[in-house]
């Protein structure tokens, strides 16, 4: 049994904590903000230490500051709460580190915890994007058809998977850069094509016709080259442009070659269908959960590094989702 316990939040769990500790005859700590210095769990704790200024980033998501908290005042054990620190296998490990238990689960299951948040988030976030445009592809993709997803990066390896768990269509990945295109391999496209010399790789693998439909989330200068691989009467699915614009067409390559063009923006459509976005949202779910789709997060930064994360994605030298972490 503890003697004496730090509460690592604030707030109402910071007072169920304490009254719980009372219960039990455990002496409590405390830890406040500037703004929180009157605040019910300050009041009620036996010790309080005040741990930085307002901003939580400077206070109670400040690890050092706590754990010199634990040690001035000899607290044995540390209480994270909800949140804050309870989710960061980091603050586990250097409570371990200076000999001060954590109350919670072990750092390494902390961690794959927190990977499979972010694999769901990143599910949720890059695949209802894809979702809705696969759902739109899929009547037009039965046996003996094929598709190029054009651009292997955050949102074409989620395309790729969805493609394969729900048409009957061979996946072309296309994509200049080698590192993608395995990545694509690996998410289940069965033929793999630098993006130099495409439109001649993919017409022979398609019988000289070109696929059936394009999937291009890049836009800009690639997605001109994207109409040039489809074949007559084919779809190009125009779903984003990370190439940073989308660029002026040639009418005669759409009107010219009898194509259709699929536009797709999905904070508009939530805004005309929310609940046939939802209902996206569940059906992917569904995939991931029977481990058809799995998000790829190729790069975390924290959310105070949002600026390097944009400029990672700006110089295209990602592969897969770039998230941020709170």
């Amino acid at each position: 049994m503890f003697t004496k316990l730090l509460i690592a939040n604030r707030g109402e769990i910071a007072v169920r904590v304490i009254r719980a500790c009372r219960e039990l005859g455990v002496r409590t700590v405390a830890v406040f903000s500037e703004a929180d210095r009157a605040a019910l769990h300050v009041r009620l704790a036996d010790e309080a230490v005040c741990i930085g200024p307002p901003p939580t980033s400077r206070s109670y998501l400040n690890m050092p500051n706590i754990v010199m908290a634990a040690l001035m005042t000899e607290a044995d054990a540390i209480h994270p709460g909800t949140s804050f620190l309870a989710e960061r296998h980091s603050f586990a490990e250097i409570c371990a580190a200076y000999q001060v238990a954590f109350i919670g689960p072990r750092p390494e299951t902390i961690e794959n915890l927190g990977k499979k948040t972010l694999a769901r988030k990143a599910m949720r976030d890059a695949g209802l994007t894809v979702m809705h445009v696969v759902r739109k592809a899929v009547p037009l993709l039965g046996p003996g058809t094929s598709v190029a997803v054009v651009g292997i990066g955050g949102l074409g390896h989620i395309a790729v998977q969805c493609l394969r768990a729900l048409s009957a269509a061979e996946v072309i990945a296309v994509d200049p850069d080698p590192e993608a295109l395995k990545l694509a391999g690996d998410c289940g496209a069965k033929h793999l094509v630098a993006a130099d010399g495409a439109v001649d790789a993919v017409r022979e693998l398609t019988g000289g016709r070109g696929p059936d439909v394009v999937y291009d989330p890049v836009g800009g200068e690639v997605f001109a080259g994207s109409l040039k691989l489809l074949q007559p009467l084919g779809t190009i699915v125009a779903v984003g442009f990370a190439g940073g614009q989308w660029q002026p067409v040639d009418p005669a390559l759409v009107v010219g070659r009898n194509v259709s063009v699929l536009g797709f923006y999905l904070g508009r459509l939530m805004q005309l269908r929310p609940d046939y976005v939802q209902e996206c949202a569940r059906e992917l779910i569904a995939l991931w959960r029977r481990g058809e789709v799995r998000p790829v997060v190729g790069a975390t930064f924290p959310l105070d590094q949002a600026a390097d994360a944009h400029a990672l994605i700006e110089r295209r030298e990602h592969v897969a989702k770039v998230v941020l972490e709170p």
